[in-house]
């Protein structure tokens, strides 16, 4: 009986022991990050919606990733037409480019899944007028190191900057230069810079894959851009800044949206290995400034290699053409003003991070809701689908999903409207509905679900280190010249 007894008190001095070892960790882990915030999966409008997504939540209906069903809360991936590395002779699945629209991302997604093939959403499109062009440039080379797109009404610098540099100085870039006459140049915003990549390239295509021209993710016949040897050994091309800030759901604006041109390097399994994980023509965030965090093995569940030191393709506005724009750009709605981190007051010219997104307000979005669950918009001249709840049952969850196969199949089945010409959007047209006034919910969604190994296509962004972390040398980071 004493021997009985003393197993009871040993056990539970050891349950107690425990439960408040377990309360002080979760304590401290809740000190470190934000916690994971439930959020309505059926929404309509914004209004509904604790955090603010980088689509139109008024306009269109908009959920959240199904945590009920074992979904993060990032888990919003939207698909598009646009294949990236699919292989011909069937030894790699490849990957579809798509658009997340709760952390404000393109990337590469890989059709496979750990637990089978991958899912999306999906709101189908419509051409909308005739003739349709949304999307595709209208390039000319104005002899003058200059090119204007004739499609959009940008004209762009024909070479890059040449080297890296921090998101201050690359807004300074800009904003101080007088070249071929004009001296209204400013750092693009993320969605004029992603007008100008090229889909049908990608640094390792071959004869047998889609994209199947090789090199960087521009038209070559109009631009040059810088290349470099990466960490792999490999010629490559870098990251380019944008103008717009990444805002986070913690509501901090370290990080700004980025394009990759080149491969968009990950270290997918931690093991040094870094491969094209999110593909050429994907728009990434990186850190605005080197606060001494050590991103050497990179950051986030892909390991994203993080350069900070990013390139820069200047732009302005062309003020006549002699033929109506064909790809009229929306405005990415970022209406506020950061600095290195926080927000702060609009600065004015010559002031520090002057010349950054909202400085400069494009083509405002203008949505018609058409009561038949179709949105025409009548800026890209398209009409969507209003909601991705694919079974009609009134809520946007996991089974509303498709796989790629089923998102092109389903499409000529679909009806919306009254319409029978429906079709997946690329990812240009897809991403006209982006809004940088979002905010990216990466932090909390990285408390919900572990990164299962080969998961490639997955989204989030792990907090990044305390910056008393010592700074080491980036996976590859652009040469200063």
């Amino acid at each position: 009986m004493k021997t009985a007894s003393l197993f009871k008190t040993v056990v539970m001095t050891l349950f107690i022991t425990i439960t408040l070892c377990l309360t002080m960790a979760g304590l401290a882990f809740s000190q470190k990050f934000p916690p994971t915030v439930p959020v309505e999966k059926t929404n309509s409008q914004a209004s509904d919606l604790i955090y603010i997504p980088f689509i139109d939540a008024n306009t269109f209906d908009f959920a959240y990733g199904d945590t009920d069903a074992g979904e993060r809360l990032i888990d919003s991936q939207y698909a598009s037409s646009n294949d990236y590395n699919m292989d011909e002779t069937g030894m790699d699945g490849g990957s579809m480019f798509g658009v997340n629209f709760a952390d404000g991302r393109i990337k590469g997604y890989g059709l496979g899944h750990f637990n089978g093939e991958k899912t999306f959403f999906v709101i189908y499109v419509r051409d909308n007028v005739p003739d349709h062009q949304y999307g595709i440039n209208n390039f000319r080379d104005n002899d003058d190191g200059t090119v204007t797109d004739l499609a959009t009404g940008l004209m762009w610098m024909k070479n890059d900057s040449g080297y890296g540099m921090i998101w201050k100085e690359a807004l300074e870039y800009c904003e101080n230069l007088d070249f071929a006459g004009h001296s209204d140049w400013r750092l693009p915003n993320a969605k004029e810079l992603q007008s100008i990549v090229d889909y049908t390239r990608m640094p390792d295509a071959t004869a047998f894959t889609t994209p199947s021209t090789a090199g960087p993710a521009i038209d070559t016949d109009y631009f040059n851009i810088t290349a470099f040897e990466n960490v792999n050994g490999d010629l490559d091309w870098g990251y380019f800044w944008s103008s717009s800030t990444h805002k986070s759901s913690n509501g901090t604006g370290g990080t700004a949206a980025y394009v990759a041109f080149g491969r968009a390097l990950g270290n997918l399994e931690g093991d040094g290995n870094w491969v094209d994980v999110h593909g050429a023509g994907c728009q990434r965030s990186d850190p605005k400034f080197d606060d001494g965090t050590d991103y050497s093995d990179g950051r986030g569940p892909q390991g994203d290699a993080i350069t900070i030191f990013n390139y820069v393709r200047p732009v302005r506005n062309v003020g006549t053409l002699e033929t109506d724009p064909t790809y009229v750009l929306v405005d990415t709605q970022q209406t506020t003003y950061w600095d290195n981190v926080n927000e702060i007051d609009p600065p004015v010219e010559g002031e520090d991070f002057y010349g950054q997104d909202a400085h400069y307000q494009g083509v405002q979005a203008n949505y018609t809701d058409n009561g038949d669950g179709t949105i025409t918009d009548h800026v890209t001249g398209l009409m969507w689908q209003k909601s991705p709840d694919t079974n009609e049952d009134g809520e946007i969850l996991a089974d509303d999903k498709y796989t790629f196969d089923e998102a092109v199949d389903n499409a000529a089945l679909c009806r919306t409207g009254g319409y029978t010409d429906w079709r997946l959007p690329t990812i240009k047209e897809l991403y006209s509905l982006i809004q940088f006034s979002g905010e990216d919910v990466g932090v909390e969604s990285n408390l919900d679900m572990p990164v299962m190994p080969g998961d490639g296509g997955l989204d989030g962004t792990f907090p990044p280190l305390p910056p008393h972390h010592q700074s080491l040398d980036m996976p590859f980071r652009p040469p200063r010249m």
